[in-house]
């Protein structure tokens, strides 16, 4: 009789999702009121099947970190 096992990865495979993670520095081009009204943007367009969707966001001293969903395909 033979059983099939499933490493520990195979499990939780279909629970995975890819994240991207952009981070903007604010010692550079930083302009607060900016990056807040792009953060806006992305929230009341979340949802939409053709626009980047954004799921969450950090703020530190340095750096703004946001975490977009992975999209599939392109180069």
């Amino acid at each position: 009789m033979l059983h099939k096992f499933l490493t520990r990865s195979q499990l939780i495979q279909p629970y995975i999702k890819l994240l991207l993670l952009q981070i903007i520095n604010k010692s550079l081009d930083y302009n607060r009121k900016k990056i807040l009204k792009e953060i806006d943007i992305f929230t009341h367009c979340q949802g939409h099947q053709n626009i980047l969707q954004l799921n969450e966001f950090y703020e530190e001293d340095e750096n703004f970190y946001l975490v977009f969903d992975r999209l599939k395909g392109g180069v």
